[in-house]
């Protein structure tokens, strides 16, 4: 259980059930749950979609320093 912040990327990769309480802001919005009352049985949404999305959000370094990371965005602006 969390607010909003990047704990529960962590704890949604290993396959844990997480709940957020201001899913506007969370990173984890997508698959979290946000009724405590359901605490003791979680939804466990599909977690793949959402995992391929924020693996899109970081880079490496060297992908930054190539433009490899600027090619790939850019096509979204």
């Amino acid at each position: 259980v969390n607010y909003n912040s990047s704990p529960t990327v962590g704890a949604a990769i290993e396959g844990y059930p997480i709940f957020v309480t201001n899913p506007e802001r969370s990173q984890c919005r997508d698959i979290a749950n946000t009724d405590l009352s359901l605490i003791e049985s979680p939804a466990m949404p599909d977690r793949l979609p959402w995992a391929q999305r924020i693996s899109m959000f970081h880079w490496k370094f060297d992908e930054l320093k190539s433009g490899e990371a600027w090619a790939h965005m850019r096509q979204y602006i």
